[in-house]
């Protein structure tokens, strides 16, 4: 890996430009072929992210569901392409200002001043997706740098990894209950209802609910079955999409040689997950109301902390860093109310005002562009796939550039 310094002195000494680095034309057509570019690599990018959360609906789908993800989607589209168009118009921009690069100029001040195009998409959804994802990826990208002592520990003890997220699995489910948040997660948890249990049968598995398990029309067995039977078909679909999206090596050829390896891609790991998280959540909280004098959130925290114990299914730390980041929004969200005007006055008025989106979102995009083009490794894959995914391969391409810097600087100085 080069260093950024020794990359930026080649870069001084030889006046490279900009087509020497980030295009091959002028910085003007780049800028307008970029538009469509960047356009259409948005428009295939966040199809599948915003439709695929869709399948989890699918039977509740109705005209104004359409249109408002419609909508969603658009939105989308246009803030990533806002922010990746900016991103390379304010490299050539200060390049031609200052006359050469710097360390500070040649990716990190443009990505962070280029991420602010956003929010000027007036749409808290788009908002939310884009931040909550990119310090998703920040978060798990630092982890797999393992610089400290419980970013290891994270990183190789499944176990230390399933707790965490049942943790959080209790706290996001019991915020969705409660609808202080209304995000996406993976199961949707059952309503509160304060009434005892009472169960027709004698206390019967298969009979069915008067009051407080909310589903009276079936038993606690139906309801969990109709659960499985729900999220299983979305697992399954989930997985048949990665399976589809799957790369094929290019030295692969033939229609059957190529179904052969994309067959061999397909895992039910989201199946696995879905399908155990929802029984255990059911079944358990459907057990605690009917033997422990009805529904309390005590007992939906147990069961949802519990249920979270299905991620030893799909131990991955994309997942885990999502299930943080949302936990880490909803506990925020939690200090913000505690801090009200009726205990505090406006004391902590400026606590309640920070615009934490605001702050943390540009600093993590920053740091995933910079450290991608410097070195692809220290960025999780999720990561590198955003990037590139919203700027049409743009940060791909640097990163390359860098690599044959890299090489030339090698051959120069071997103990580079």
């Amino acid at each position: 890996m080069v260093a950024l310094s020794k990359f930026i002195k080649y870069l001084i000494d030889n006046d490279v430009k900009c087509s020497g680095v980030f295009h091959d034309h002028s910085c003007k057509r780049n800028a307008l072929l970029n538009t469509y570019k960047f356009m259409f690599s948005n428009m295939k990018y966040f199809a599948p992210i915003i439709g695929i959360p869709l399948l989890m609906r699918i039977r509740s789908l109705n005209r104004k569901v359409l249109q408002s993800t419609l909508m969603y989607y658009v939105e989308a589209v246009l803030a990533a392409t806002a922010v990746g168009w900016s991103i390379q118009i304010i490299i050539c921009f200060l390049r031609h200002l200052l006359g050469k690069f710097t360390s500070l100029t040649f990716l990190l001040l443009p990505t962070f001043i280029g991420s602010f195009c956003t929010f000027m998409v007036p749409s808290p959804r788009v908002h939310s997706l884009f931040s909550t994802t990119i310090v998703q990826c920040t978060l798990e990208s630092l982890i797999m740098l393992e610089n400290t002592a419980l970013t290891k520990l994270i990183a190789h003890s499944t176990l230390i990894r399933a707790f965490i997220f049942m943790c959080c699995s209790a706290l996001i489910l019991n915020a969705k209950r409660k609808k202080t948040y209304k995000g996406f997660w993976l199961v949707e948890p059952t309503p509160y209802n304060a009434a005892t249990v009472k169960q027709t049968g004698e206390n019967d598995d298969n009979a069915a609910c008067e009051s407080s398990c909310n589903h009276k029309d079936q038993s606690c067995q139906q309801y969990a079955l109709q659960g499985i039977r729900n999220f299983m078909l979305t697992g399954l679909g989930l997985d048949g999409i990665k399976m589809l999206m799957s790369t094929v090596p290019s030295n692969v050829n033939g229609f059957m040689a190529k179904l052969c390896v994309k067959l061999k891609a397909f895992k039910l790991r989201s199946f696995a997950i879905l399908t155990s998280y929802v029984a255990i959540y059911r079944l358990l909280h459907c057990y605690f109301n009917r033997n422990f004098g009805g529904d309390s959130p005590l007992k939906h925290s147990v069961a949802a902390f519990l249920s979270g114990s299905s991620f030893i299914f799909f131990p991955k730390l994309t997942l885990l860093c999502y299930a943080i980041v949302l936990s880490l929004q909803i506990i925020w969200q939690y200090v913000t109310t505690y801090l009200t005007e009726e205990r505090f006055g406006d004391t902590y008025e400026w606590v309640k005002r920070l615009p934490c989106k605001m702050m943390f979102y540009p600093i993590a995009l920053a740091y995933l562009v910079n450290a991608y083009t410097i070195n692809k490794n220290c960025v999780s894959k999720l990561g590198g796939m955003i990037i590139n995914g919203i700027t049409n391969n743009y940060v791909k391409t640097t990163h390359s550039s860098v690599e044959v810097v890299e090489h030339i600087l090698a051959r120069c100085s071997p103990t580079l």
